[in-house]
């Protein structure tokens, strides 16, 4: 008992000790706690990491199924999976329109050929590009793909250094190039727009470019992945009824694109059967519904991309029973398909359609390397530095402006040569639509040699005359292979502040389409479609044609180099002064022989004017013809053509058809003219364009002719005029001072008719209607029925007989009105007021006898006639004192302000000639 007292004793005398520490010592158990349990929430964080490595490794070394599942149930993460399609069979029945998913299905996106409605707003845009679905599903699609691409990189870096992230699809298309650059960048992204459409994962090219240069040497290849993911992301998230949904829209990260390298590690590290579709030939689209007994079924579909069913028979065929959460990780069958280097030349992407704004889309997703893009800022440096000074200030020795901002135009010359006898010189194209000579224009695919080469071909020496023409070797001689070249240029290009160039080029077609679309400057110099147009490889809703009525229409005269001196130079600042009255309708462009630097050019620079230059090939046999007419002829209008100098400023317009416009119908006046109301198509035609060209669309697509009857408004076949002296539909009393020209059929028959006019056996003398109202012979070529060189083998030449009927009044008498004519009720107020015959004069400071330039003045206020031919017209003019009210029009336009009509003096100069 002792001791036992003693023991309970001093037990008792513990508890004083730990009643006085307890607190501390709970405290440390708490800690303690705490630290296990955290120290288990990271071995679990760390468990669930390597297990799903383990899972990742053993779906590559194709473990047991068991195993993988074990190991799952015991810490690998779950993936999420949205619902996947009925089986094969239901699948089937639905892509070929049967059974309650065929709704579905039928409205999936193809290539080019389904249209649907176009969104009212950039939003609903992105919704329609991801299949009509929910924008808000869209954005979380997006979300989870980001993080998960994050995880999933973070965790296989970690686990795997110095690897490349990098997770392989079921389905995949290889890309195969071949080519120059252009065409294998056409081909790159018509192979990730089928494969985005499609499902398939896209493995890129090692190389790229006719030097074989490794591909990330010119695109940056993470960031396209980036963004070719968000176009897969978009695609797929909403399309929850097709099957490849669920290997797009999941929380397993499957990159769209994989590198060459990447594919090669797969097939380096693991067993994979594949089973190979091979998309070379065009053949009929497959569309029966017999049951599937090989991929080699689906090539058809696949290959023509036309059919959203072939797509998805080939994920069910691939996966009868759905896609499980294994398949995504173990990819032990892989169905590869292989295009060949010209497929982009088989699909169709026609706008409104979906795939077409994709096609854009991925695009925008080749994104060019850090290096070079920064080899292209420093080219561009260069190209202002070096040369825009030079090109300002040779521009502005021509009389034109300062251009605005510090901008270049690039110009893409033929691979072609010319193949026609009259070449246009690109340099009077370029003036014709107003490119401004201040712009140093860059020349594409080009040295220095192969411009002076071309330039040697055409026409004239503008392009370099008038601009500052730069090639790549004065640039940066040397120091980049063709490929990179190839891709600085494309690169320029896209970002000048004008682009031209031909259509039949794919260099050109994409870089036009690619500006039109971002409503940037361009044109093709020979005024048709694309060649990808043409093709139907991509086509726009808007057409980069010129169109048939072309806005602003141009208005075209033609002025000698001796005109500065002359009478016809005051008569040309009246008429270009009163055109300001139709400024957005109406564009002055001047046709001469004048060099650039003459004064005459700068004198019409300056005022506005697009001068174009150039000197006819039968100028020097036509002045032999026109002396010899002038010496036997004895026609009462011999006085209208003193001498060829005189003349031949009329005449130019003989080739108004052959030195570079692109438009279909311009406006051709003599310059004594001067416009009293507005003009443009509705004037012209009294309709509005849009009926207009509606009823053309209809009679072309029913076979008929868009041309005017005679006597009836429409389009001339080749020109269009109006009646001389008096109204009359008399066809031998027509006045080709005034005409509506069509420029394609004249272009056609221009050869035939300078044959004809400047034959030096056909004397001018035989023609019967040469004179004031026809000097260049329209009349006698046009009308002429089996004489001369109009005579076929079988007949008379088609489209020389009767061809153009003067009763065809499109220019009606408002839009050539004689200032002799009497106004009528009904009239109508003339658009066109014409000097035909006696003219008006600038003002002088003092009067001198002698003959003089002009006839009206003197014959209203002394009576005199300078020719009895005009007597007849003054009198009718004189009436009402509308002689006096015309010449005073016509003195305003000219800046004479400062005294009453009948106070305005005039100096009569002996060697100034009128210009009729």
């Amino acid at each position: 008992m002792a001791e036992d007292d003693d023991g309970k004793n001093k037990g008792f005398r513990c508890l004083p000790f730990l009643y006085s520490y307890w607190p501390t010592l709970l405290r440390l158990l708490l800690v303690a706690l705490g630290a296990l349990l955290l120290l288990a929430v990271a071995l679990r964080r760390w468990y669930g990491m390597e297990t799903e490595n383990v899972i990742y490794k053993a779906s590559n070394s194709g473990l047991d199924m068991g195993i993988m599942n074990s190991l799952r149930g015991f810490g690998g993460d779950e993936f999420h999976y949205h619902p996947f399609v009925p089986a094969v069979d239901d699948a089937a029945d639905a892509a070929n329109g049967n059974g309650p998913e065929a709704d579905a299905l039928g409205t999936a996106v193809t290539l080019g050929t389904v249209e649907e409605e176009a969104p009212a707003s950039a939003l609903e845009a992105v919704d329609w590009d991801a299949g009509n679905g929910n924008q808000e599903e869209i954005e979380e699609a997006e979300a989870r793909e980001v993080e998960e691409t994050a995880n999933f990189a973070k965790m296989y870096k970690k686990l795997n250094p110095g690897s490349e992230i990098s997770r392989m699809a079921a389905v995949q298309v290889k890309t195969k190039l071949c080519g120059n650059f252009v065409q294998q960048r056409l081909q790159l992204i018509s192979v990730l727009l089928a494969a985005v459409s499609i499902g398939a994962q896209v493995v890129l090219p090692e190389e790229i470019g006719t030097q074989k240069l490794p591909f990330g040497q010119l695109f940056d290849v993470e960031k396209m992945k980036q963004l070719i993911q968000k176009v897969y992301t978009r695609h797929w998230c909403t399309r929850r009824t097709l099957t490849a949904h669920q290997t797009w829209c999941s929380n397993a990260h499957i990159p769209g694109m994989l590198t060459a390298a990447q594919m090669a590690q797969f097939l380096a590290d693991r067993e994979i059967v594949t089973e190979t579709l091979l998309l070379s030939k065009n053949i009929t689209n497959f569309r029966d519904a017999r049951e599937l007994q090989n991929y080699g079924d689906l090539v058809p579909e696949l290959r023509n991309l036309e059919a959203v069913s072939g797509c998805e028979r080939l994920w069910s065929k691939r996966f009868p029973n759905g896609i499980r959460k294994v398949d995504l990780l173990k990819v032990d069958r892989l169905v590869s398909i292989e295009v060949d280097c010209h497929f982009y030349k088989k699909v169709r992407f026609a706008e409104p359609a979906v795939e077409y704004r994709k096609f854009w889309s991925i695009t925008d997703a080749l994104v060019w390397n850090t290096k070079l893009v920064r080899t292209q800022e420093e080219f561009q440096r260069k190209l202002f530095r070096d040369f825009g000074a030079v090109a300002r200030d040779k521009a502005k020795s021509l009389g034109y402006s300062h251009p605005e901002e510090p901008k270049f135009a690039v110009l893409k010359l033929p691979d072609d040569p010319c193949s026609t006898a009259h070449c246009p010189d690109l340099g009077n194209i370029l003036l014709s639509e107003g490119v401004q000579p201040g712009l140093p224009l860059y020349i594409a695919f080009s040295s220095a040699d192969a411009v002076k080469q071309y330039q040697s071909r055409m026409q004239g020496g503008v392009l370099e005359t008038v601009f500052t023409v730069v090639t790549k070797d004065m640039l940066d001689p040397g120091q980049h292979d063709e490929t990179t070249w190839a891709a600085l240029d494309f690169m320029t290009a896209e970002g000048a502040g004008m682009f031209v160039g031909p259509s039949r080029s794919i260099f050109s077609s994409l870089v036009l389409l690619s500006r039109q679309r971002m409503k940037f400057e361009a044109f093709h110099f020979d005024g048709r479609i694309t060649m990808l147009e043409e093709d139907g490889i991509l086509r726009p809703e808007k057409s980069t044609a010129v169109p048939m009525l072309r806005s602003p229409l141009k208005w075209v005269f033609s002025l000698s180099l001796g005109a500065k001196t002359s009478s016809a130079w005051n008569m040309t600042l009246a008429a270009v002064r009163s055109a300001s009255i139709s400024p957005e309708s109406l564009v002055p462009v001047c046709l001469t022989d004048a060099a650039p630097m003459s004064e005459l050019a700068h004198g019409m620079v300056q005022m506005g004017v697009r001068v174009l230059y150039h000197r006819p090939d039968w100028m020097d046999k036509m002045k032999p013809i026109f002396n010899r007419w002038k010496r036997k002829s004895d026609k009462k209008w011999k006085f209208a053509f003193p001498d060829f100098d005189g003349t031949r400023g009329s005449l130019l317009r003989i080739d108004i058809p052959i030195v570079g416009f692109l438009d279909h119908f311009v406006l051709y006046t003599d310059v004594d003219i001067i416009f009293q109301r507005r003009l443009n198509w509705e004037t012209i035609l009294q309709t509005d364009v849009e009926s207009f060209m509606r009823e053309a669309t209809e009679a072309t697509e029913a076979g008929e002719t868009i041309y005017g009857k005679p006597g009836y408004l429409g389009l001339p076949e080749f020109f269009a005029m109006s009646t001389e002296f008096q109204q009359s539909s008399n066809r031998d009393k027509m006045d080709t001072g005034v005409m509506l020209m069509n420029l394609r059929n004249l272009q056609g028959t221009y050869q035939n008719f300078t044959d004809f006019l400047f034959d030096p056996n056909r004397a001018w003398e035989a023609w019967p209607d040469f004179n004031t109202a026809d000097p260049c012979g329209y009349k006698s070529y046009y009308r002429n029925k089996g004489q001369g060189p109009f005579m076929a083998a079988g007949g008379e030449h088609p489209e020389l007989v009767d061809s153009v009927d003067p009763k065809e009044f499109i220019v009606s008498y408002v839009r050539n009105w004689k200032f002799y004519w009497e106004q009528r009720d009904g009239d109508g107020d003339p658009v066109i007021m014409h000097f035909h015959g006696p003219k008006c004069a600038a003002r002088r400071s003092l009067r001198q006898p002698g003959s003089c330039d002009t006839d009206i003045v003197p014959f209203v206020f002394e009576g005199v006639i300078r020719f009895d031919q005009f007597r007849n017209m003054l009198e009718h003019c004189n009436t009402g004192g509308r002689c006096q009210k015309l010449c005073k029009e016509y003195q305003v336009q000219l800046g004479i302000f400062d005294a009453p009509f009948e106070k305005v003096h005039f100096v009569c100069l002996e060697h100034l000639q009128p210009c009729y």
